[in-house]
């Protein structure tokens, strides 16, 4: 992780988000056999499902990709493609039975790098990074 206090504040998101991945894959027991583009895909999901579109916009990625990811997903039994009750010709991408339990077991690697994590910068550390995430933080506009 960077230390140098002048780094972008989103670079050092970026480093953690990229350090929890690493732990949670090192730390989840069994693999989840989720690739990292497809825990991309789960980690934009409403429960209800959501348009491929807006998990495009979400990730910050192309929909050409989300629409590559979602496809393998498909063929992994991982997703399903959903109408849209709102928009006839929409879809919305819903997890599978599988892609439920593929995130169960990621979801043990979460909590277990949650722990190490704990164990490294302290368990206050992470109880007011955890709050601090948890903010409703508005609109990104000013």
């Amino acid at each position: 992780m960077a230390s140098a206090s002048r780094t972008s504040l989103s670079s050092m998101l970026v480093d953690a988000q990229r350090w929890l991945a690493a732990a949670e894959r090192a730390n989840s027991g069994r693999s989840s056999g989720l690739a990292r583009s497809h825990s991309l895909v789960f980690s934009h999901l409403d429960p209800e499902g959501t348009r491929p579109a807006e998990i495009a916009r979400r990730a910050g990625i192309s929909r050409q990709a989300v629409g590559q990811t979602v496809a393998q997903m498909k063929n992994l039994g991982l997703v399903k493609l959903a109408p849209d009750p709102t928009n006839r010709r929409a879809r919305l991408v819903q997890p599978t039975a599988k892609g439920r339990k593929a995130l169960e077991r990621t979801g043990t690697g979460s909590a277990a790098a949650e722990k190490v994590l704990s164990r490294r910068i302290g368990a206050a550390r992470v109880k007011s990074l955890r709050e601090a995430l948890e903010q409703d933080w508005g609109s990104p506009a000013s």
